[in-house]
């Protein structure tokens, strides 16, 4: 699915109704793309026929089947998405022979995780100062921190960040939060 949207095969677009509100999301597929036309048999529908070089999904939430023209859809939560979070975090040794906190390396990993849920957050730690880093907070002796030079890292906690916001701040009630990337 990434390689698709890098190639610009698969998109996420907004359905609007007619007084220009957001109505729902759907994905849309190039099937001119081979690999686009491999996930369609992956999703179960059908290959499109004739001269039709897209096809549009409309996503919903759940975990039910979808019609021909939907796809179902089920989000993490904001809690596991912060589980995610903890498998990109370089734990101080000491803090794993202590018990503070768990890791890889002490045998007490977080849950494991499947490939498409790989760490999208890399926190690297440290007993000195990091010298250029895009966030850093000093705890129990340690240096935690995002390096300035790490895209990926950066996206991922300005969007746990935002979403850890919206949440807190939020005056209505909390629905769920899509976190599929969306243009």
């Amino acid at each position: 699915m990434a390689r698709l949207r890098r190639a610009g095969a698969l998109t996420f677009v907004y359905r609007m109704n007619d007084d220009n509100e957001v109505e729902g999301v759907d994905l849309v597929l190039d099937v001119r793309d081979g690999e686009a036309r491999d996930v369609l048999q992956l999703l179960g529908k059908p290959l499109p026929s004739g001269d039709v070089s897209e096809v549009r999904f409309s996503l919903e939430l759940g975990r039910k089947n979808s019609g021909p023209d939907s796809l179902r859809v089920q989000t993490r939560s904001t809690l596991e998405l912060m589980q995610l979070a903890t498998h990109g975090i370089d734990v101080p040794a000491p803090d794993l022979v202590a018990g503070i906190a768990a890791g890889i390396a002490a045998g007490i990993a977080p849950e494991p995780t499947t490939a498409s849920a790989a760490a999208f957050l890399r926190v690297q730690s440290s007993t000195t100062k990091p010298e250029d880093p895009f966030v850093a907070v000093q705890y129990r002796g340690s240096w935690f921190w995002v390096a300035s030079n790490d895209l990926p890292s950066k996206s991922g906690f300005v969007a746990m960040q935002t979403l850890l916001q919206n949440c807190l701040h939020s005056d209505t009630p909390s629905r769920p939060q899509l976190t599929l990337p969306i243009r």
